[in-house]
This record gives C-alpha cells, sequence and structure tokens, in this order.
C-alpha cells in the first residue's frame, strides 16, 4: 500500500477514493483531487522496487575490455532486447541472485562500484542504481536462463550499439555510456 494515499483528504483537500492496482514489482494510486483552486485533477502515484544494473567487465583474448550483455525477446514484440544484466531488487532476492538466475554468472557484491543512479525508463521509475564489477569479482558458473544470450562487447562496439540504440532502455544506455567515458578516460578502476 503505498503511505499517505487516505482517499478522504489530503492537506485538508477531498480525494476520491484511489484505484489502487498492487503487484509484486510496483503499486500505482490514480485518484481525483481537488486543487486549491477548485480544478479536480487526476493524480497518480507510482511506487517501484529498488532497481540496478550492473556492468562485468572483462578482457578478450586481444586484451580489450568487455562488457557482458544479455539479450533477451520481449513477450509483446518478440523482438530481441540488448541490456546489461539488472532488473528490480526483489525482496529476499539478492542482486547475486538475480543475475545468476538470468545470465548464468555469479557476482562478489562486494565488490561493486557504483557509478550513480538514473531515474529510470518505461517499466521502472524508482531510480536504477547503476554499478560496474572488474573481471575478478565474477564468473561465468551455469547457463543463462532460457530465452536470454549472454554474449561479451568490446566496451567501444558497446558504446556504438548504444548511440545507435541497439540497447533496450536508458539505463543500460547511460551505465554503458558513463564506463566508456571513464575509459577513455583513464579514471576506470579495472585492470
Amino acid at each position: 500500500m503505498i503511505p499517505g494515499v487516505e482517499g478522504t483528504r489530503l492537506n485538508g483537500l477531498p480525494t476520491s477514493p484511489p484505484i489502487l492496482v498492487e503487484t509484486s514489482f510496483m503499486d500505482v494510486a490514480v485518484e481525483m483531487r481537488q486543487s486549491v483552486t477548485g480544478q479536480q485533477e487526476v493524480w497518480a502515484h507510482v511506487e517501484t522496487l529498488p532497481a540496478f544494473e550492473i556492468a562485468l567487465l572483462g578482457h578478450n583474448p586481444k586484451g580489450e575490455l568487455t562488457l557482458i550483455l544479455m539479450e533477451k525477446r520481449r513477450l509483446a514484440t518478440d523482438e530481441p532486447k540488448v541490456k546489461v544484466p539488472g532488473g528490480y531488487l526483489v525482496p529476499g532476492r539478492s542482486m547475486q541472485q538475480k543475475i545468476l538466475a538470468d545470465t548464468g554468472i555469479s557476482i562478489n557484491e562486494n565488490g561493486l562500484i557504483g557509478t550513480g543512479h538514473v531515474i529510470g525508463h518505461s517499466e521502472i521509475k524508482t531510480p536504477i542504481t547503476l554499478y560496474y564489477l572488474p573481471p575478478e569479482g565474477w564468473e561465468k558458473t551455469n547457463e543463462p536462463r532460457e530465452g536470454v544470450r549472454v554474449f561479451a562487447a568490446t566496451l567501444e562496439n558497446a558504446a556504438k550499439m548504444a548511440m545507435g540504440h541497439e540497447v533496450e532502455n536508458d539505463s543500460s544506455f547511460s551505465l554503458i555510456m558513463r564506463l566508456y567515458w571513464l575509459w577513455r578516460e583513464r579514471l576506470l578502476l579495472c585492470d
């Protein structure tokens, strides 16, 4: 339940009973409110679970810095979408468990390096925390879940994909471009 949404009065002004939709990933409340000028307004409040993305860095046989990406198909369109691994942080499930379930890769959360937050995208409105993990902080231990393809791209090619609108969302775009800038400026904390 979204705190502060009562459906009778808010800050002394009348409101309609809210329409509430609660799912395992988000809660939505929509209601009519009367403004201080007497106008009727539609108010919506969306509250989502925390979300994250983790760029898993590595090196190819040529010694070039690589980034692990995942491709999965969306049910609605059946189109393949490329993104950085991550998602919602569901209560009782760690980032390690989410990454392992999706990609078959085990991570050491203690080695995560934060690069900030982004507001979200069409599915996730909450701030999304962005991290990267140097090569020694992860290893492939299993196969990815069905329908997911995991692959390595050089950081330079990942940036080209992001600039070419080949990544699924703004958070993956932002993380890839942040890492690319850090790498170009020789500020990336990675061997």
